[in-house]
């Protein structure tokens, strides 16, 4: 099995942290539980080598509230902006167990933000604590790897300013191909979830798929991420169907990450091409991964 660090940072979660910026009435109550784009770069398909490891996740972001034909909505006149400052830390631990057939790996991530958004005030707030008990990875031989597991958002965190007050329960199932320095990935992720009780709000489930194609020379990792987001029903409220709801992303931007032998650092860049019924905003990531501990090291 090849040196997983081909990925730029650790392949940590089988999904990446939530941390969209807050919209409006206009999208899904108040963020898509998985950040679009959140698991590009990683080859979610396949874990690395037994031990405990740490990643982190800095990103920028900024945009505009679009409207359901993917323009930019003005209220009275004067367009909704957002910038946003997120850190995701996250612990992967891949004790070396084997459940049917596939290595076993589990994780812990607790996002957090800066939010500053037009017509509201600063806001710095932890994200709903995500648990992912169970990561699954098949290796099919000839570089092919088939990944799955469970992020479990739970209804934690700062619900006045930032998190979802509701629980979300997001499976995947990842493909890989990890040969000749390639990382080829398509990374399929649904988020189901539940009612926020304290004002009877569904918000509907999600579709996100994450795509990955990068190509290593020597310790530099290069090529391109892209990332698809579909809300799959209108979100209800009191029983009503809420009109222009489905939010909708479509994202695409380079990759670059450098292998130092103790640590990784790779850097992503996600355009925003398309953005319906929510802020319509790219993102600039940071990232580092680093083993804490490896069996024999």
């Amino acid at each position: 099995m090849q040196n997983l660090k081909v990925f730029g940072v650790y392949a940590c979660l089988a999904a990446g942290a939530a941390l969209l910026p807050m919209s409006s009435a206009n999208a899904a109550e108040r963020l898509t539980p998985m950040q679009p784009g959140g698991s590009t770069g990683n080859a979610a398909g396949a874990l690395p080598p037994d031990g405990l490891y740490f990643s982190v996740d800095t990103f920028v972001n900024n945009g505009s509230l679009r409207g359901d034909d993917g323009k930019r909505v003005k209220p009275a006149g004067r367009s909704i902006n957002t910038m946003n400052i997120g850190v995701t830390p996250t612990l992967l631990w891949v004790p070396g167990w084997e459940v049917l057939g596939a290595r076993y790996g589990m994780a812990i991530t607790q996002p957090y933000q800066h939010t500053e958004t037009t017509g509201s005030e600063i806001t710095d707030a932890l994200f709903n604590l995500i648990l992912t008990p169970a990561i699954l990875s098949w290796d099919l031989g000839n570089g092919l790897f088939v990944g799955t597991g469970m992020n479990i958002y739970m209804k934690t965190g700062d619900f006045d300013r930032y998190a979802n007050e509701f629980w979300t329960f997001e499976p995947n199932l990842a493909v890989s191909y990890l040969a000749n320095g390639w990382n080829l990935t398509l990374n399929n992720t649904f988020d189901f979830n539940t009612k926020n009780e304290s004002n009877d709000y569904q918000t509907g489930s999600f579709y996100y798929l994450d795509a990955t194609a990068t190509k290593r020379f020597g310790r530099w990792q290069v090529g391109a991420v892209a990332n698809y987001t579909q809300q799959l029903e209108e979100d209800e409220q009191y029983g009503v169907k809420l009109d222009d709801t489905q939010v909708m992303h479509v994202m695409a931007g380079p990759y670059l990450s450098y292998d130092f032998d103790k640590f990784t650092v790779s850097a992503r860049y996600l355009q925003n091409i398309r953005t319906e019924n929510d802020m319509g905003v790219s993102f600039f990531h940071i990232g580092v991964g680093v083993p804490l501990y490896r069996p024999g090291k």
